[in-house]
């Protein structure tokens, strides 16, 4: 499934990692919740983070972060949710829910040890998040900066 397991690594839902290869377009700049026009994609030498701008129900799912491993490129299957859904479970034996609690779990510990308020961790997973202006922007610089730590984490680990 080449690169899945690194996107799964950032918490992301499964239905959201097929929502972003529909709609793949990393170089449109588009508005994001800070009010500026940026890039849907930026990365840095540790991580990316790509704008989805999904709202369904009451839930919002802004951005789905990722380590950046290799050459940056990500090399996933295009399938639909459903297919992808069970050849995961079926074929490899492997829960996408799994990964999103070991993320979740992995994340609270370092925002704790790393004195970071769980705000971060909620924008990361894209959990309820209720701040807006200035505040969302703060929110998201810590978000960065968590999951920055995240991936040297997992480097250190052997994770990836």
């Amino acid at each position: 499934l080449g690169d899945l397991y690194i996107l799964l690594l950032g918490g992301v839902r499964l239905k959201h990692v097929v929502r972003m290869l529909e709609a793949w377009a990393p170089g449109e700049k588009v508005k994001h919740p800070t009010g500026r026009y940026e890039f849907r994609l930026v990365c840095t030498d540790s991580f990316c983070r790509y704008y989805l701008g999904l709202k369904e129900g009451s839930k919002r799912t802004d951005y789905i972060y990722f380590p950046r491993v290799g050459d940056g490129r990500m090399r996933v299957p295009r399938l639909g949710y459903v297919k992808l859904r069970d050849k995961l479970n079926k074929e490899l034996g492997i829960s996408a829910g799994l990964f999103r609690k070991f993320v979740n779990q992995a994340l609270e510990r370092l925002a704790h040890e790393h004195n970071i308020r769980l705000d971060a961790v909620n924008l990361i997973i894209s959990r309820e998040l209720s701040v807006t202006g200035e505040h969302y922007l703060n929110t998201r610089y810590w978000a960065d900066k968590l999951f920055a730590i995240y991936v040297d984490w997992l480097r250190q680990n052997n994770l990836i």
